[in-house]
């Protein structure tokens, strides 16, 4: 194994706490945040080193060098976008010499406790360095800007040899509320985040805490990098959902607009996220934004004041509208139009290029399902945090454009796709017919017959006939892991989404006959702001371990997203005494 950059004494003197609650979740806890970097990247190295080390390889165009000849087509690629030419000397030396390096060493820690059990590729990729995390994170601001049906979020080695052939579909979702006090039965300011993305091999998503230092943060983030994209912190908490920018215009991977567009050669996203995390109000937060490291998308945040922001970001260069404490006192992003989000929206003014504004057309259509869903809600009721935490996990379906047909099973359904539901699998394939233009009387009966097909009844239960699958990603041996789940299309309404493909079964062309979910919810989280400090919960798909054979691997989607449950977040100040991890 080639040196790793790091030395025995350096390990030895970091002083770190993982601890890791029944999930597997890390919560790092150290006196300073050099310490608590090195020990992120030693838990996220501890569960999904040989993930970290793949992506390192693929954004520099040198996977050919470690698994064959059959990646040669993906490392061009990746060498032509150039996200491997990126340069730190913009960064803070802050942020370099107490993030960026700790977390690299912590990655390079893992790996030398793993050293007798890696594969020859793996280990020609280390160390993982400074400029690696850099890299990598160049990689994920491009396929957060472009969205585009080769390069989704999640879904972008797609592209590569980890999934061959395969082809996203290129969707588009998430969910993000934030409440201010005086709208919620408690008077507490909450914020609900959902983000929707890619839910095949590999799932990138990580959920971890850190207390370290002054840093109090916990939320969610892509692997190898050291800061979540979404999350709370004493102060304040914040969630991203794609905006109509990208449903404008579907930037292409090779578009050379959209690597502009994307920042291609700007290494400030860990910049920005930094920022972000050390922001104590949404003002603050607003200030951070101005780096331009979300593009298309919006951010909806709300601090522990009450304060609320709504902003449809656009690139690095161009000014984004944006909306502090709006009227309502609420606002609410789910990829529709922003001035269905916050009323009134505040955003007559978007100074951003026509085929992106978020903008245009404002007045000309209605909101999409989800908006409309939340909008009725809000108007009608104070939710309490218990409520807003039922609302996350809701899977009533019905809010499309088609009224629900006169039929036995369907006249005592309540709307809900929960998994002991009768009802939701014939109203799903129902609806999926009356999408590809049917009429209501023939859209029952070919629902009907599709349904006969796949399981010879009508009436299967939804947690037999929709499911969500894992399967291990080619890096790691071991057999699909497969649940069902509730929730229902994002295009019908529900916000507990998890979209399948909606064409009738052929045994011929797909064996297996139930709605295998490949889009939907990515993570969950819910944040309260208490007079005691932030309260929350939150929730994985599938799990926080990378390897079949890990108790973590799918355990928070059986135990937790299969029951409409979600799990407390350990969040609170360090105790003395600090130890190394084991």
């Amino acid at each position: 194994m080639p040196e790793i950059g790091i030395a025995a004494s350096e390990v030895a003197s970091r002083a770190h706490e993982i601890r890791r609650d029944a999930y597997g979740t890390p919560r790092v806890l150290a006196a300073t945040e050099a310490d608590g970097f090195f020990g992120l990247g030693l838990a996220q190295g501890e569960t999904a080193l040989l993930e970290i080390l793949f992506l390192k390889l693929q954004v520099a165009g040198r996977l050919a060098e470690a698994l064959g000849p059959d990646c040669a087509p993906s490392d061009a690629r990746h060498r032509r976008l150039g996200f491997d030419q990126v340069d730190a000397a913009p960064l803070s030396p802050a942020l370099r010499a107490d993030v960026l390096r700790p977390f690299a060493d912590g990655v390079n820690a893992a790996a030398a406790r793993q050293a007798a059990r890696l594969p020859a590729w793996a280990a020609r990729a280390l160390p993982y360095t400074e400029h690696d995390v850099l890299a990598i994170a160049g990689l994920y601001v491009f396929v957060i800007a472009t969205a585009n049906d080769r390069y989704g979020v999640g879904g972008f080695v797609a592209a590569s040899p980890w999934h061959g052939a395969r082809a996203a579909r290129g969707q588009l979702g998430s969910n993000v509320l934030a409440i201010g006090p005086r709208r919620s039965a408690e008077g507490w300011p909450m914020l609900l985040a959902n983000p929707h993305i890619d839910l095949q091999e590999p799932f990138l998503f990580q959920e971890y805490g850190l207390e370290a230092g002054a840093t109090r943060l916990h939320g969610f983030g892509f692997l190898g990098l050291p800061l979540p994209l979404f999350g709370f912190t004493p102060h304040l908490a914040w969630g991203v959902a794609v905006n109509q920018a990208q449903s404008h215009r579907r930037l292409s991977a090779t578009d050379p607009f959209a690597l502009d567009w994307s920042g291609r050669g700007d290494a400030r996203l860990l910049e920005q996220l930094w920022r972000m995390a050390k922001a104590r109000d949404v003002g603050e937060l607003r200030s951070a934004l101005e780096l331009g490291q979300f593009p298309n998308y919006s951010l909806v945040a709300i601090d522990a004041r009450g304060g609320l922001l709504h902003a449809e970001l656009a690139g690095a260069a161009i000014p984004f509208p944006f909306v502090l404490d709006p009227e309502a006192g609420y606002s609410h992003a789910s990829n529709g139009k922003p001035w269905f989000h916050a009323r009134p929206a505040g955003f007559a003014v978007c100074g951003v290029p026509e085929r992106f504004a978020p903008c245009a057309g404002e007045g000309k259509d209605k909101p999409e399902p989800r908006a409309r869903f939340v909008l009725e809600a809000l108007e009608k009721a104070r939710p309490s945090f218990a409520e807003m935490q039922a609302v996350l996990l809701d899977s009533r379906v019905g809010a499309a454009a088609w009224d629900r047909p006169r039929h036995a099973l369907l006249d005592g359904w309540d709307g809900r796709a929960a998994v002991d539901s009768r009802a939701a699998a014939l109203y799903h394939a129902y609806a999926f017919a009356r999408a590809r233009g049917r009429e209501s009387e023939a859209a029952l009966a070919e629902a009907e017959l599709d349904l006969r097909r796949r399981f010879g009844r009508i009436d299967p239960r939804w947690g037999e006939a929709h499911v969500l699958r894992r399967a291990p990603s080619p890096l790691r041996p071991g057999a699909a892991v497969e649940f069902g789940i509730p929730g229902s299309w994002q295009d019908l309404g529900a916000l507990n989404a998890f979209q399948v493909e909606p064409r009738p079964w052929v045994r011929r062309e797909a064996p297996d006959p139930r709605w295998v979910a490949d889009f939907g919810g990515g993570a969950m989280l819910a944040v309260a702001f208490a007079p005691g400090g932030p309260i929350a919960l939150s929730a994985l798909p599938f799990g926080q371990g990378q390897a079949p054979d890990s108790p973590h691997f799918v355990d928070q989607g059986r135990a937790l997203i299969a029951q409409g449950r979600l799990k407390r977040v350990a969040f609170g100040q360090p105790p003395l005494g600090l130890k190394q991890s084991p």
